[in-house]
């Protein structure tokens, strides 16, 4: 049997053995609210909401909706305390170690930037954001359920204009530079003055090469100094022991942060080999991580 489900029947057990059919009847809200947490309820709720009612006996029909949302949290909540309480459970050290604080990571593409939408670029270091891309900035700044306890930016102006909404949110937030920026392969003075489309040739050539210490030229960077970027930030990171960490940083990198953390033992070549076709993230998409 699945552990999720052994997990779910333990909690059902100690729900039918603690309470009667005819209580819930009674009283859907006689049971007090035990410290559960929201996560572990989320964690049961899709499992559990059915299945519940055939081990109490009871149909969804019987007890209509409205009724059945009253009893569940309450159901749930207490099984799950019964467990946690019960040294001998075999079920509550799986349950406590979900219960322990865990470091979420959240890495937020910028918003649109004037290069995105498809204008020519002089410095890649302070291409601005598009009207579009402050917009999203905003509304990004606006998705907070909770206070970040670090605000992280790369050292280019898309991201850190990207950031400025959420750091005016939440102006008690330490806010920090580190070595998030995009990845610039082709070297920086060989692309003044052109557009994304015009770059292409290069772009493809770059690729094809496929040499993970090739460097294009002055400014650039090779694909295994990005990941050695990469690598210095996940190990940055190891050290924060919970809390919301929020890093305004860009597609590529994003792109490679999550294949090393999947993955940190894949060699650079057969990483680079596969990099160019991954999905691409959009202007002001979230990956939401824990770490």
């Amino acid at each position: 049997m699945d552990k999720e489900y052994e997990d779910i029947n333990m909690a059902i057990k100690f729900i039918q053995s603690k309470c009667s059919t005819e209580d819930f009847k009674l009283k859907p809200k006689i049971i007090p609210k035990f410290p559960i947490t929201e996560e572990e309820i989320q964690y049961l709720e899709d499992c559990v909401r059915n299945t519940i009612a055939i081990n109490l006996g009871i149909s969804d029909a019987k007890m209509g909706d409205k009724w059945y949302n009253l009893f569940f949290e309450d159901a749930v909540r207490f099984g799950l305390n019964q467990m946690l309480k019960d040294e001998n459970n075999p079920n509550r050290k799986y349950f406590l170690n979900k219960r322990k604080k865990h470091l979420k990571v959240w890495l937020i593409r910028h918003g649109e930037s004037t290069a995105n939408a498809g204008a020519k670029t002089s410095n890649h270091k302070t291409i601005p954001l598009s009207l579009k891309g402050q917009e999203q900035a905003q509304k990004i700044s606006l998705s907070f359920q909770e206070s970040p306890t670090l605000i992280i930016t790369s050292l280019f102006q898309r991201a850190q204009h990207t950031a400025e909404p959420t750091i005016r949110r939440f102006p008690s937030v330490k806010c920090e530079v580190w070595d998030v920026q995009e990845f610039t392969y082709l070297a920086p003075d060989t692309c003044i003055n052109t557009t994304a489309a015009e770059r292409k040739a290069r772009v493809n050539e770059y690729w094809e090469r496929l040499d993970p210490d090739y460097v294009d030229g002055d400014g650039a960077e090779s694909f295994n100094t990005l990941l050695s970027r990469v690598r210095t930030v996940i190990d940055r990171l190891s050290r924060f022991k919970d809390g919301l960490v929020v890093i305004f940083t860009h597609a590529l990198f994003m792109q490679a942060f999550e294949i090393v953390r999947a993955d940190n033992q894949e060699d650079s070549k057969s990483i680079m080999k596969r990099f160019k076709d991954l999905p691409r993230f959009d202007n002001c998409e979230i990956l939401k991580l824990e770490v």
